[in-house]
């Protein structure tokens, strides 16, 4: 379980979260939704410790730092290396990751010819969907999606919602975004903040079945 307990986070004299207490299931899908500008990335970025706050944040009793081996982001913007190749930005992780790669590209309709290409020249969707299984073949036990759904087509996200639907079993997924439809099938656990707090924490039931009706009730 990941546990966030009294969690502030200031810009100087700006009050991002004050005393936040969230907690994560393990091996479970949790979506943090909320309106634009509610502290969402901000709150990724904590988990990261990407960003300096007071409060606790553990993983399994652990700090983020100490299980590093264990976490996989998927950013909106992937930082890959835009001037070398996929194969290359994939034998740049080593781990020998390229089998595992090119077993999950016909599951998301990526040609391995594509992975030729220099990242530069691919598309921001086909970017995401090489971050996105580069992150999936490392087996992460902790996977973050940050905007999981921008810029990718609609097929391809059918293809990415089965993948997680068998992933979610096997590690601890939290995912940042708005579109309900996407992440209904998929979401065990609900957490919405608005006005810079969380509002509601809520176990889903029945795959996700009233997302809508609840963000709607808390925003």
């Amino acid at each position: 379980m990941i546990e966030i307990t009294n969690l502030t986070k200031r810009y100087g004299k700006y009050i991002v979260f004050k005393d936040l207490n969230i907690s994560f299931p393990t091996n479970k899908f949790t979506l943090i939704t909320g309106p634009n500008g509610s502290g969402k990335t901000t709150l990724l970025k904590c988990l990261l410790g990407l960003e300096k706050y007071t409060g606790i944040i553990k993983f399994s009793n652990k700090s983020i730092y100490d299980i590093l081996d264990e976490v996989q982001v998927v950013y909106d913007n992937c930082p890959l290396y835009a001037n070398l190749s996929g194969y290359q930005n994939i034998n740049s992780l080593g781990n020998n990751l390229l089998n595992q790669v090119e077993e999950l590209l016909p599951k998301i309709h990526i040609d391995k010819k594509m992975l030729d290409n220099k990242v530069k020249n691919m598309s921001f969707g086909q970017r995401k969907k090489l971050g996105f299984i580069l992150a999936l073949a490392q087996k992460p036990k902790y996977l973050l999606l940050d905007e999981m759904t921008n810029g990718i087509d609609y097929e391809s996200l059918l293809q990415i919602s089965d993948i997680l639907k068998n992933s979610d079993q096997l590690m601890t997924i939290i995912a940042i975004g708005h579109s309900l439809e996407f992440y209904s099938p998929l979401v065990d656990h609900l957490v919405i903040i608005k006005n810079n707090t969380v509002v509601s924490q809520e176990e889903i039931k029945c795959s996700g079945g009233g997302l809508v009706d609840l963000y709607k009730q808390n925003i």
